[in-house]
């Protein structure tokens, strides 16, 4: 028995119409089953540049400190990321479970 989303079993065969479109890359491609490796790329995800170039810069300024001071700053920066993480919008789990009432 046949269902609604097989794919069809020869080359006219037309599939049906509650399978998922195609993305037009595999479309267009001449195979039955797609590319491979499909080129579908979009915009440039920067949103790990500004603290990949804070850690990169606190390494290079923190070289010649002593290092009771980089442990310092180091902790410093844990404390302020973990307060960031907690105040995040969205996250119940981080809150209290007597201020999620």
């Amino acid at each position: 028995m046949r269902h609604a989303l097989d794919t069809p079993q020869r080359p006219g065969e037309v599939a049906s119409e509650a399978r998922p479109a195609r993305s037009p890359v595999h479309a267009s491609s001449g195979h039955r089953l797609g590319v491979a490796r499909p080129r579908q790329e979009g915009p440039t995800d920067l949103r790990l540049v500004p603290p990949a170039l804070a850690a990169w810069g606190t390494a290079a300024l923190t070289l010649d400190l002593p290092a009771g001071w980089v442990v310092g700053i180091v902790a410093v920066c844990l404390v302020a990321a973990g307060l960031l993480a907690s105040l995040r919008p969205g996250h119940r789990h981080l809150r209290h479970p007597a201020a999620a009432r």
